[in-house]
């Protein structure tokens, strides 16, 4: 493969260096360039600054990022349908598009900035299995157009992460689920606009 990038040796993934790889193809190539010029664009000139304000970086980032073809919340399936059609690569995203994806992120150190992003593309897919008609209405494209966020609320003050260990529930009542317990140290919670919640609905 033709060289992308910094060519210092172990500065970027080895097929960036010319390296052979069967894993990657022209959609990668492509997607690999719409992602260092958004990095370069958007987050490049920007992060110190936010930073050195101590301010998260502006969410209107994601909607600039559907915009440049790049996803908003992760590349499952399920997911990837609800993307315009104009960003779906022949053949649609692959794990090694993610890759691509995080490697070109990293490049300026970008730690938190769009890791936003990275909590959407786990807390959407189970609205989007099990989540009925009126909320996948309400959540989904709203999420996956960058105007929204949504947060995967598992932690609690008596479990930390052990999801076996959870004690909040939802009890059925007529058409509806009463929930109960609490949350914390949620990733993503303090700007989220919705939360996927794990409780308990049995006994087991």
């Amino acid at each position: 493969m033709e060289p992308f990038g910094d060519q210092t040796p172990g500065a970027e993934p080895a097929w960036y260096q010319g390296f052979p790889s069967a894993y990657y193809g022209s959609s990668h190539k492509a997607f690999r360039a719409k992602c260092r010029e958004f990095v370069d664009a958007e987050i490049r000139p920007n992060l110190e600054g936010w930073l050195e304000r101590h301010e998260v970086y502006p969410m209107e980032l994601h909607a600039k990022a559907l915009s440049a073809g790049l996803p908003t919340a992760g590349l499952a399936q399920a997911v990837q349908s609800r993307y315009p059609s104009s960003i779906i690569p022949e053949g649609g995203f692959d794990t090694f598009h993610e890759l691509i994806y995080l490697d070109e992120l990293a490049t300026v150190g970008a730690g938190g900035a769009m890791g936003q992003c990275n909590i959407n593309s786990m807390a959407l897919p189970p609205i989007m299995f099990a989540g009925s008609k009126a909320v996948q209405d309400l959540v989904v494209d709203k999420v996956i157009a960058g105007n929204q966020n949504i947060a995967l609320a598992i932690s609690e003050p008596t479990a930390g992460s052990d999801v076996a260990a959870i004690r909040a529930t939802a009890v059925r009542e007529g058409a509806n689920f009463r929930v109960n317990g609490q949350k914390k140290w949620i990733t993503g919670g303090h700007i989220a606009d919705y939360l996927t919640l794990a409780v308990r609905t049995g006994t087991a």
